[in-house]
């Protein structure tokens, strides 16, 4: 969401005639906890008869409303709810440190999974499920509020551009300030990924089930490339002025302190004993990598 947000930012410097600006990561934050709940809910009903310990239930049960997703989710909840400054949603603390609160979401949102397994097992319909369900939506649409603040249905925004004049746009939604001031349809955008793997021949698409924010969104899909098409779009896209979103695992040799990632940063070889290289494939293969941040 941050990596994604920073690309859509210059748009409206370029369209306002700023010198910065900067979304509000907080309300779409709020967004992303409400339909991701919502999105657990479902799967939950959808698969009531799952038996408990199957390796599917293990998995959703796990979704829950944690933090972070992928561009294509980031795309989902902006088209459906737009966007607006971060002066109309600041930063709170637990926005900017989410652990207890998204703990306090899943916790109920687990809670009432069982509920709506015990009641399916007493014979309770799904419209009966589907209000537990919507009872649980008002717990976490509560909590979002009291932590992240309240959701604007409109807004104003005041700014002075480059040029030192003054404006203020006013009485506008969320979807209206992104329609008008950012523009992009988010669909022409393409995931291309990197996995010369055996099982996922180049030049296909790709999807992984059940993962997603919005319910009712289309599926995430990605095309595999080789890893020099991904150079190349990138370079033209930078040289057309469209900034690039892109996920990598950025935990191995990263010093984070400093700043720095680089292969030489530590002496591993010099100490321990001699480790031979896995390739990129062997590296997914065996779990040894992943992607860990946009």
């Amino acid at each position: 969401m941050f990596s994604g947000l920073n690309v859509l930012r210059l748009k409206v410097m370029e369209k306002l005639n700023l010198k910065t600006f900067e979304f509000s990561q907080v309300y779409l934050f709020f967004m992303d906890k409400m339909e991701k709940s919502n999105n657990f809910l479902e799967l939950m009903i959808e698969h009531i008869d799952e038996p408990l310990g199957s390796r599917l239930m293990d998995s959703l049960l796990d979704l829950g409303a944690d933090d972070g997703n992928f561009f294509e989710c980031f795309d989902d909840l902006i088209s459906k709810h737009g966007i607006v400054p971060k002066s109309v949603m600041p930063e709170t603390f637990s926005s900017s440190d989410s652990g207890a609160f998204v703990e306090q979401i899943n916790v109920r949102l687990k809670r009432t999974a069982m509920n709506m397994r015990k009641a399916h097992s007493n014979g309770a319909s799904v419209q009966e499920l589907k209000k537990l369900k919507e009872e649980t939506l008002y717990e976490v649409y509560n909590i979002c509020t009291k932590v992240l603040g309240k959701l604007p249905e409109t807004f104003d925004f005041e700014y002075t551009d480059k040029d030192e004049k003054f404006h203020r746009i006013s009485n506008i939604t969320p979807k209206e300030f992104f329609d008008k001031y950012v523009g992009w349809n988010l669909k022409d955008k393409v995931s291309l990924i990197n996995a010369p793997t055996d099982d996922k021949p180049y030049g296909k698409v790709y999807t992984v089930k059940f993962l997603g924010t919005i319910k009712e969104a289309d599926k995430i899909k990605y095309v595999n490339v080789p890893i020099e098409v991904l150079k190349e779009s990138a370079i033209k896209s930078i040289k057309a002025g469209e900034p690039v979103w892109f996920g990598c695992d950025v935990i191995k040799f990263l010093e984070k302190q400093k700043g720095i990632m680089d292969l030489d940063m530590f002496i591993y070889d010099d100490i321990f004993p001699t480790l031979e290289n896995f390739t990129k494939a062997e590296r997914l293969d065996y779990h040894e990598s992943v992607l860990t941040h946009a």
